[in-house]
């Protein structure tokens, strides 16, 4: 630090000085600077995922950190974007899960002329009905913490569900045609189910409704756990 005069000595200073200044102004007041990426520059395949820390506790309390340690935001972006796009290299980056496009997914075909908040109940069925088989699952047999893990892990997304339902119609028979369906060969167990999961949907079939029917609801419940094999 020391100059061979004086004059040297204060410049070596003020140089060094400087650097903590420049380094220093780019340490953000905010640590919700840290969230706001350049997404169109950062590789195509982990774009969703900076754009999701936005909304991530877990990265806030990170941006919390690295402003109290004075690091610059686009320091902390690199080493974001370094971490994230060395993982989907890796192929260990797991695609993100969009609840929305995941729930219409599962919306029953016979539901899907119906109002949205039938829809949304006749969704909450087949999610229900999904729990149920492997709740049914537990008491023959299946490991409580293996059922959990299931449910963890397939649960959030549709074809999860879809994966739980084709185990189910297996175990259960529902894959195969009953003879009273009413709809001829083609009518197996999964068109009855469906059809059940959109009555149990209407408005009437839910308690707060004026004209709700304890008996039918009863009745139609009772029949649709008998198909499902709860």
């Amino acid at each position: 630090m020391f100059g061979k005069d004086d004059r040297e000595t204060i410049d070596k200073m003020h140089n060094a000085l400087n650097g903590y200044r420049q380094r220093d102004s780019a340490v953000p007041s905010d640590p919700g600077a840290y969230n706001q990426f350049q997404i169109d520059q950062a590789p195509e395949t982990i774009r969703p995922h900076l754009q999701a820390l936005a909304q991530d506790p877990l990265f806030g309390a990170v941006a919390k950190v690295a402003m109290e340690e004075k690091i610059p935001v686009a320091t902390m972006h690199k080493l974001t974007t370094a971490l994230y796009s060395q993982a989907a290299e890796a192929g260990i980056l797991e695609a993100l899960v969009d609840p929305v496009a995941e729930r219409t997914a599962l919306l029953p075909d016979a539901a899907k002329s119906l109002p949205k908040a039938q829809q949304d109940a006749a969704i909450n069925a087949r999610l229900q009905a999904n729990e149920d088989f492997v709740k049914l699952m537990v008491q023959n047999g299946l490991p409580q913490e293996v059922a959990d893990h299931g449910l963890l892990m397939l649960m959030d997304t549709a074809k999860g569900n879809q994966l739980l339902e084709f185990f189910a119609s297996k175990v259960t028979g529902g894959d195969r045609a009953q003879p009273f369906a009413g709809g001829g060969a083609n009518a197996g167990g999964k068109n009855e189910r469906e059809q059940l999961r959109a009555e149990l949907a209407k408005p009437e079939m839910h308690p707060q409704h004026p004209k709700f029917d304890k008996a039918a609801w009863e009745a139609l419940d009772q029949k649709y756990k008998q198909i499902v094999g709860v």
